[in-house]
């Protein structure tokens, strides 16, 4: 299925929320997003002009419980032998049991019970999740977070803006968006974040990170002239990582 995203200037630089939303959802058919985008699109036009949401938080619980034994019990089929369902706040949704606390706030929840997929294997089926998209031998799709990211004016922060902790062998990726976008790993969050505290006194690393720049000057000097009016994503990249070091 060819998709194409719509951007309201005709560049990939400039879409809406309500397109993107559209975009990622549609594009999957039947991705993790498709019955929610619409929805979601069509409600930002009514919405309360309220303070707008700045973050998002996914729980990816690879290998967890069915939805049988969660958010869609089937009790007395035999599909879900020995399932039990249990009343929630909102009218005509039940739920597995063991999931009380859940239940009581389920009306504020937007349950989607009608996701599906061509992917069996794991691999694909995680990137169609992550990204909206099937997988595509041409093109590296950016992740939910990664957009988000993207279309978010950076707040200024010294700490990454994309964060996956514990992440598996898929990690979030910031695919045609550039690497910039890439989520920042963090193992077992209870550990330190290896390579961010510094080996040497603040004075040695201020002499090491002088005599880089004159190493890079020397080096940008055999670039064509258009490449300097711009900071390389190598550059970029060591300014972030210094922020985090020394914040």
């Amino acid at each position: 299925m060819n998709t194409t995203l719509e951007c309201g200037c005709g560049t990939a630089d400039h879409f809406s929320r309500r397109t993107l939303l559209k975009t990622v959802g549609v594009a999957g058919v039947g991705a993790w997003l498709t019955p929610v985008a619409q929805l979601l699109a069509r409600a930002e036009e009514f919405a309360p002009k309220g303070k707008p949401a700045r973050s998002v938080i996914i729980l990816w619980l690879g290998g967890g419980p069915s939805q049988l034994e969660t958010f869609d019990p089937h009790p007395g089929s035999r599909i879900a032998y020995g399932t039990t369902a249990i009343r929630t706040a909102a009218a005509g949704i039940q739920l597995a049991a063991g999931l009380e606390a859940m239940a009581e706030v389920m009306g504020d929840v937007s349950l989607v019970r009608s996701v599906v997929s061509k992917e069996a294997d794991h691999e694909r089926a995680a990137y169609n999740m992550k990204t909206g998209y099937r997988p595509n031998p041409t093109v590296v799709h950016p992740s939910i977070g990664a957009v988000i990211c993207h279309e978010l004016q950076d707040a200024g922060v010294d700490i990454p803006r994309h964060i996956s902790i514990l992440p598996d062998q898929w990690p979030a990726r910031g695919g045609y968006l550039g690497a910039q976008f890439d989520a920042f790993q963090i193992g077992d969050p209870q550990g330190r974040i290896p390579d961010v505290t510094a080996r040497a006194d603040d004075a040695r690393s201020g002499r090491r990170m002088e005599d880089l720049s004159v190493v890079e000057r020397a080096f940008a000097r055999g670039r064509r002239p258009d490449l300097e009016e711009r900071i390389t994503l190598h550059q970029a990249s060591m300014r972030e990582a210094m922020k985090i070091m020394s914040s």
